[in-house]
């Protein structure tokens, strides 16, 4: 692990371990699900920003703690809730989809800033 990465953050644990909210694959019924690229993150992020992000991160894996190291390491809003959403696509591998992103939204009731992912 690097040195500049949040050590309790879910992804770095063994799956065992990984708390509930860590979603597996999504069922092939559910709609399309597709690798998170930035811009899709980017137009998340600006959406996030707006509101309440904290508890999409946590459904995401991180503890408040990790939340204020992201705080301490990046100033501007946008720039940490970015990161923090990069980190957690790029340490959670293929199961961070569009549609698990989609879910862990839905499930913060964040409606308008799920319906993004897909353009609508």
């Amino acid at each position: 692990m690097m040195a500049n990465e949040p050590q309790s953050r879910a992804g770095t644990r063994p799956p065992s371990e990984r708390p509930q909210t860590q979603l597996t694959e999504s069922d092939p019924g559910e709609g399309p699900s597709q690798y998170l690229t930035d811009e899709i993150l980017t137009k998340v992020t600006e959406q996030l920003c707006k509101q309440d992000w904290e508890p999409v991160a946590n459904r995401l894996g991180y503890m408040q703690k990790d939340i204020k190291t992201y705080r301490r390491k990046y100033k501007a809003k946008q720039q940490l809730v970015f990161q923090l959403l990069q980190d957690w696509r790029d340490q959670s591998g293929p199961s961070a989809t569009t549609s698990s992103l989609e879910e862990i939204l839905r499930q913060c009731n964040l409606n308008d800033t799920a319906d993004i992912i897909y353009g609508t």
